[in-house]
């Protein structure tokens, strides 16, 4: 008897064990589960909120477009606008409604960029291209032959995206990249906008690949658009109103003044918009980049891209 009640006793504490492994693996899993569901909420949540960043941007360019139309200026686009300046929307308060301190470590903001800023691989003529550094006049004539004559037996063909300008060859990945103190190709180039550099939002990179304007001539037209407190991308900005006012400030003439008006304008159309939300303390993100026309009434869209990030 004795000999049984043993034998009963180590099948007893068999049996417990596995019962305690069986509950701690399935006590792992649901804490698992728990912490995938909350994560994939936090997702959801932050990706709602970049999508509302976005849409917030686009009343923006809507509420300049009715301020052009308005005016009785003539109409210009230029860093000094209230769509220029980035907003964090939680630290604004008004656009959406979240409990006090649930949101201390976030952000949901929404960033404009001017599209016509840049240089329009599409549109911009081979004599622009060939003044990009990185460039240069070999890759600018293979980029009109692909988009005016085509190439491989097919027909023209536009870029679609900017990154298949990386696919040329001859093509340097260092000069798309950039370096700390010289900006890359993919900060300079678009597919969007008419081929024309807007002179009042254009970096000094961009400015740089206009023909015939040399650097003094771009130290006032950067220095102009600074404003008072001579410091870019502030509420004080100011912008040409006309090329030939442009010409007058920075002191351009002759074959200066003539690339100034076959390659600028002052005034833009097309924008991109990024909205970027964030999520316990910004270890899960969301961004959201739209590409849109700004009209008289509704921003028409030409692209919506979706990107999750972090845990």
């Amino acid at each position: 008897m004795r000999d049984d009640r043993g034998f009963v006793l180590v099948i007893v504490l068999w049996v417990l064990a596995a019962l305690t492994v069986l509950t701690i693996g399935f006590s792992r899993r649901a804490s698992l589960e728990m912490r995938a569901s909350a994560y994939g909420l936090d997702h959801a949540q932050a990706m709602m909120m970049a999508r509302g960043a976005v849409n917030r941007g686009i009343v923006e360019l809507q509420n300049k477009s009715l301020k052009d139309m308005l005016s009785e200026t003539d109409q210009m686009t230029y860093l000094g606008q209230p769509w220029a300046q980035p907003t964090n929307l939680l630290a604004e308060g008004t656009y959406f409604d979240v409990p006090p301190g649930e949101f201390a470590n976030d952000v949901v903001q929404f960033k404009i960029v001017d599209a016509e800023s840049l240089i329009n691989v599409n549109r911009a003529p081979e004599a622009l291209l060939e003044e990009v550094e990185g460039i240069g006049r070999r890759i600018a004539r293979k980029i009109v032959t692909r988009r005016e004559e085509g190439e491989d037996g097919e027909g023209p063909s536009a870029f679609q995206a900017i990154e298949e300008i990386r696919f040329l060859e001859g093509f340097d990945d260092d000069d798309w990249f950039g370096t700390e103190k010289e900006p890359g190709l993919k900060d300079i180039l678009t597919t969007h906008g008419d081929g024309h550099i807007n002179v009042n939002t254009a970096s000094k990179a961009v400015l740089n690949c206009i023909p015939e304007l040399d650097d003094g001539a771009i130290a006032q037209i950067l220095a102009y658009r600074a404003g008072g407190d001579g410091k870019p991308g502030t509420p004080d900005d100011q912008g040409f109103r006309s090329i030939e006012e442009v010409g007058s400030v920075a002191g351009v003439r002759g074959d200066g003044m003539q690339a100034l008006q076959q390659f600028c304008t002052v005034d833009s159309g097309v924008f991109m918009i990024q909205g970027i939300a964030t999520r316990r303390g910004g270890k899960i993100r969301a961004s959201v980049t739209a590409v849109a026309v700004a009209g008289s009434s509704v921003a028409r869209l030409l692209s919506w891209r979706e990107d999750a990030l972090g845990a």
